[in-house]
C-alpha cells in the first residue's frame, strides 16, 4: 500500500503555504504521498462563505500544473466529480479502497471546528488518524489541553510544529490582492512559480467576436459629378468609423439617372478618378471596407459594377448580372451583363484587381463573408445572393437604384426579408436617393437592413446625406445554417478576397463585460421577453395565433381518436386556465366536444383564492364544474407509504408529489370512465426546468401548452381576458393573472398562498430568457450573461450568473421527464418534444456550462 496523507481544502488559489507544509508533513513523517482534494465551488461558496471562488475546473488545473514538477504529489477529483459534497471520513474510505495507507492532513483553523464543523471525528480518528500543522503560530498542545473534547482525541492525533516561514501566506491574501489589482498587491511571490500569474485562471473566458457594425448609405449626389459624389462620399467614411461595412447605392459615384452621359469618357475617368481618391482616404480608416456602385469599361463594354475598397486597397470589383430592360428600365443601352465574367482581373493604375461575380470578401476575425448583388439581381427567379449565401456569403449586399410607384416598397421590403431569410444572411440594402433626375421617376432613397428573415432597420425618403446603422450577430447566421440541415455548400469556385470587416470594438476575441459595456455604449436592445412580440398589435395577433394552433391541434387529436370528451384538472393556475380556453376554442370546431374541468383541493395547502377562481373559471365557460377533495385520500397513500401524514419541512418530495400524482391520478380514472382524454396543461418553461411531477402533472393523453413558455402564458390569456365579451369570464381571468404562480403542494398561510414558484426556481422572464438563447442559438454562456444584463438592468452580474447555473443544472438533469414527454402541438420555433425538435441523453454533463458561467 502506499503511505499518503488526505490534504482536502478549496485551494482557492493553491499557495505556497499549501505546497510546502504540505511537503513539510511529508517529510517529517516519512509518507510517500500528499493526495490534494479540492473541494466542490458550491460547498466553498456556502458552507465556507468565502468571497469569491475560482470554478473546479480551474482550481483543478492549477493543482494539476503544481504537480507536474513534485512527483511526491498526487491530485484527485473525486470530491468534484461526486453528485454532492462528500463528507470527508467517506473520502478517506474511497482513498483505502484504492489502496492508500492514509491519515487526514489538516491545520491548526480546522482542529478548533472538528467538535461543530466536522462529522464522523471519531471514526476518522479510530480508522485513520488526523496529522495537525500548526498555523498562525498556534500552540497546538495549549489548544488541545484547553477542550476537553480535543484532549479525547489525543491518542489519535500527530501534532507537528510548522516552519514559520509561510505563516502570513494565505489564499484569502492572495483573492483580495487580486480584486485590488494583483500586481500591485504582490499576490505573486505568494503562489508557486508554476502558477507564474493567475491571469490565465482569474481571466474570463473570451469568445469570439461575432458582433459587427454595419450602415448602408446615402451620399449626397450630383447627377453626372463623380468628383463631388466621391467627397460626400469620403465625408460619410469619415464620420462613421464605428462601422466595419458601409453600402452605399448602385452607381453612387455618378448617379443613377445619368442616361447617355455615361457614353462620356469624361465621366468614366472621373468616376474612376473618385474611386481612387477614396481607395487613398480608406488607407487611413482601419478595420473598414466600403461598397461603393460605379460604371467601369471592361473589354470594350460598360459594366455596372460594386467596388470593395477596405485598407487603402481596390479589394475587388463585382459587376450586375441581370441588366432590366422592360418598363421604366433600358439599361441595356449602356450596360452589358457580367453574368459570364469569372477569374478576370481589372487593372487601376497599374494593379491588377480581381473582376467577376464570382467573389467573396471575408474577414476571417469576425466571419463576416460578403457577397454582392445590384438591384434587379434581387427582383429575379434565380438571384445571385442565394447561389453567394450556398457559397457560405452570411452578409449581401445590394447596391440599388429602384424608383418608388405605389406599393413596390411594400413588395421590395418583402423581397429582402425573404431573400434574407431563405440564405439565412443578413442583407444591406441601399438604393438611390431623392437627389436623382425626377425627369420620368421619383426615388426614395430606400436603406434596409435584415438578418435572418427580420428587418432589424430601415428608412426611406430620407434627406441625404443619411446613414442606417445597426449591429449584425453572424453567429445567429451561423448556428441557423448548421441546424437547418437542407442548407447545403455549394461546390462552386468563388474567389475569396481578404477584407477588413473588424467585430464590434475591434475586439476579436471578447470577454463577457467587454460585449456587454460594447453593446451599453452602443444602446442595444435586447428585449426580456424573447418568446412576446414588442409591438402590441404583433402580440396580439401572435397570442390569436397560438390559441388557433393549440386548439386547432386539440381538435384533429378529438377527429382522429373520436374521444369527444376532455378532462382538464384545473388549479386556478395560469396554465390549467389557458388549457381549459383551449379547449373551449376546440369546441366551436368540433361542436360535439364536451369538457370536463376538475377542482382537486387539498385542505390545507389549497388556498381560498385559487380554488374559488378554478370553479368561477370553470362556470363562467358555461361548464359544469366538478370538486374532488384529495387531501384525505392523500393522507392514506402517506399512511400506507410509511410517511407521516403531514408536510416534514423544506425537501419532502415525497408528500408534495403525492398531491400532483393523486390529482393525475384521478383525472386518468374520471377520463377512463367518462370515455375521455386528458388535457394536459403544464407549458413549455415548466418542461424546461422540470418542474413537474414525473408522472403527476407531467403526464397526459394530450398537452395543449406544451410549446407555450410561461412569458407567452400570460400574455395569452391577457389577451384572452381583454378581447372577450363575457364579462364573468373577464373578471375570473384577470384575477388568476394576479394570483402568484404556485403548485400550493405544501401547507398556506392562513388560506393564503405560501408557495411560490419563483422564489424557488428564479423569475420565469429570466428562465425563459436563457432557454431561447441556449435553444434558439446555441450562445455561450458568457453572451448569454452579456445580453441578459442588457434586458434585465435591474438585476446584476452575479445574480444573473447564479441564475444561469441553476438553469443549467435544471435544464440537464430534467431531460428524462422530457424525453417521454405526452403529445402536443409546437407553436413557436422552440419545442421541447424528444420525437421532433430536441433530443438529449438524460445523463449529459452540465459541468461545463456551470464553468463556463462562473468563469465569464
Amino acid at each position: 500500500m502506499t503511505t499518503a496523507l488526505l490534504f482536502g481544502g478549496a485551494f482557492n488559489p493553491p499557495t505556497n503555504a499549501h505546497i510546502e507544509l504540505a511537503d513539510f508533513a511529508r517529510r517529517k513523517l516519512g509518507v510517500e504521498k500528499v493526495v490534494f482534494m479540492p473541494t466542490k465551488s458550491v460547498y466553498v461558496e456556502n458552507e465556507e462563505g468565502k468571497d469569491f471562488c475560482f470554478s473546479e475546473q480551474k482550481r483543478l488545473e492549477m493543482l494539476l500544473d503544481i504537480s507536474k514538477s513534485r512527483p511526491w504529489m498526487e491530485v484527485s477529483s473525486y470530491e468534484i466529480d461526486s453528485a454532492s459534497q462528500p463528507r470527508t471520513y467517506f473520502t478517506l474510505k474511497e482513498l483505502k479502497r484504492k489502496g492508500y495507507e492514509v491519515k487526514l492532513l489538516i491545520g491548526s483553523d480546522w482542529l478548533k471546528r472538528l467538535q461543530t464543523g466536522w462529522k464522523y471525528v471519531k471514526e476518522i480518528c479510530e480508522e485513520f488518524g488526523i496529522v495537525v500543522l500548526s498555523r498562525e503560530g498556534d500552540d497546538l498542545k495549549k489548544i488541545i489541553e484547553a477542550d476537553p473534547y480535543l484532549s479525547s482525541l489525543m491518542p489519535y492525533l500527530t501534532l507537528l510544529q510548522a516552519p514559520t516561514a509561510y505563516q502570513k501566506t494565505s489564499s484569502s491574501k492572495v483573492r483580495s490582492g487580486i480584486m485590488k489589482g494583483a500586481l500591485e498587491s504582490g499576490y505573486q511571490k505568494m503562489i508557486p512559480s508554476e502558477l507564474k500569474d493567475l491571469g490565465e485562471y482569474t481571466g474570463e473566458n473570451k469568445m469570439k467576436n461575432k458582433m459587427i457594425k454595419v450602415a448602408c448609405c446615402l451620399n449626397e449626389m450630383k447627377i453626372g459629378n463623380p468628383d463631388f459624389n466621391s467627397r460626400s462620399i469620403i465625408n460619410l467614411m469619415k464620420e462613421n468609423i464605428d462601422c466595419s461595412l458601409l453600402v452605399f447605392p448602385e452607381l453612387s459615384l455618378t448617379g443613377y439617372t445619368c442616361g447617355d452621359l455615361f457614353f462620356q469618357q469624361s465621366l468614366l475617368e472621373s468616376s474612376l478618378k473618385g474611386l481612387q481618391d477614396i481607395q487613398e482616404v480608406s488607407a487611413s480608416l482601419k478595420g473598414m471596407t466600403f461598397v461603393i456602385g460605379l460604371p467601369l469599361k471592361f473589354k470594350n463594354s460598360l459594366y455596372n459594377c460594386a467596388a470593395f475598397i477596405s485598407e487603402g486597397k481596390i479589394l475587388g470589383i463585382v459587376p450586375k448580372i441581370n441588366i432590366p430592360n422592360y418598363g421604366e428600365f433600358y439599361e441595356v443601352r449602356w450596360f452589358a451583363s457580367g453574368k459570364d465574367i469569372k477569374n478576370e482581373q481589372f487593372e487601376i493604375a497599374g494593379e491588377k484587381i480581381p473582376f467577376g461575380t464570382d467573389l467573396l470578401f471575408e474577414d476571417n476575425n469576425s466571419t463576416a463573408l460578403v457577397g454582392a448583388e445590384i438591384c434587379e439581381d434581387l427582383w429575379v427567379p434565380d438571384k445571385p445572393s442565394t447561389h453567394l449565401a450556398l457559397a457560405g456569403a452570411n452578409i449581401i449586399v445590394n447596391l440599388s437604384a429602384s424608383n418608388e410607384t405605389i406599393g413596390k416598397a411594400d413588395y421590395r421590403r418583402s423581397l429582402v426579408k425573404m431573400q434574407s431569410a431563405t440564405c439565412y444572411a443578413a442583407y444591406l440594402y441601399s438604393s438611390s436617393s431623392t437627389d436623382e433626375s425626377s425627369t420620368d421617376l421619383v426615388f426614395s432613397g430606400h436603406l434596409m437592413i435584415a438578418n435572418n428573415g427580420h428587418l432589424l432597420k430601415e428608412k426611406i425618403f430620407s434627406e441625404s446625406p443619411y446613414v442606417l446603422k445597426t449591429i449584425l450577430d453572424l453567429e445567429k447566421n451561423e448556428f441557423n445554417r448548421i441546424h437547418q440541415t437542407t442548407f447545403r455548400s455549394l461546390e462552386a469556385s468563388y474567389r475569396h478576397i481578404q477584407a477588413h470587416i473588424a467585430p464590434l470594438g475591434r475586439i476579436n476575441d471578447i470577454t463577457s463585460d467587454e460585449l456587454f459595456s460594447l453593446l451599453q455604449e452602443e444602446k442595444f436592445v435586447v428585449e426580456p421577453y424573447p418568446f412576446v412580440p414588442f409591438k402590441e398589435e404583433d402580440r396580439i395577433k401572435r397570442c390569436h395565433e397560438v390559441i388557433q394552433l393549440q386548439a386547432q391541434g386539440l381538435a384533429t387529436r378529438v377527429k382522429n381518436t373520436g374521444i369527444k370528451t376532455l378532462v382538464l384538472g384545473i388549479s386556478g393556475g395560469l396554465d390549467s386556465t389557458l388549457a381549459l380556453l383551449v379547449a373551449y376554442e376546440a369546441k366551436k370546431l368540433v361542436n360535439d366536444i364536451r369538457i370536463i374541468g376538475l377542482s382537486m383541493p387539498n385542505d390545507g395547502n389549497t388556498s381560498s383564492r385559487t380554488y374559488q377562481n378554478s370553479l368561477e373559471l370553470i362556470k363562467s365557460l358555461g361548464l359544469e364544474p366538478r370538486s374532488i377533495s384529495i387531501g384525505e385520500t392523500v393522507k392514506k397513500h402517506l399512511k400506507d407509504i410509511s410517511h407521516p401524514e403531514e408536510y416534514q419541512g423544506e425537501g419532502d418530495q415525497a408528500y408534495e408529489n403525492a398531491q400532483a400524482r393523486m390529482r393525475t391520478y384521478i383525472l386518468m380514472d374520471v377520463a377512463n370512465m367518462e370515455k375521455g382524454l386528458v388535457v394536459g396543461t403544464g407549458d413549455l418553461s415548466e418542461l424546461a426546468l422540470g418542474w413537474c411531477t414525473f408522472n403527476g402533472d407531467h403526464m397526459s393523453m394530450y398537452g395543449v401548452n406544451v410549446g407555450v413558455p410561461k412569458t407567452l402564458v400570460n400574455y395569452l390569456v391577457s389577451t384572452y381576458a381583454l378581447e372577450t365579451d363575457n364579462q364573468r369570464l373577464k373578471s375570473v381571468l384577470n384575477d388568476i393573472l394576479k394570483t402568484p404562480i404556485t403548485p400550493e403542494l405544501t401547507p398556506n398561510a392562513k388560506g393564503e398562498i405560501a408557495q411560490k414558484t419563483e422564489d424557488k426556481i428564479g423569475k420565469y422572464s429570466l428562465n425563459d430568457f436563457f432557454l431561447y438563447y441556449h435553444l434558439r442559438f446555441g450562445f455561450l454562456p458568457a453572451k448569454i450573461v452579456a445580453l441578459a444584463r442588457l434586458a434585465f438592468k435591474e438585476l446584476t452580474k452575479e445574480e444573473i450568473k447564479e441564475g444561469l447555473v441553476r438553469f443549467y443544472k435544471r435544464f440537464y438533469s430534467q431531460q428524462f421527464k422530457r424525453n417521454c414527454l405526452p403529445d402536443g402541438p409546437k407553436v413557436g420555433n422552440i419545442s421541447l418534444s424528444p420525437r421532433g425538435d430536441y433530443r438529449m441523453p438524460s445523463d449529459s454533463d452540465v459541468r461545463m456550462m456551470i464553468d463556463l458561467t462562473e468563469n465569464c
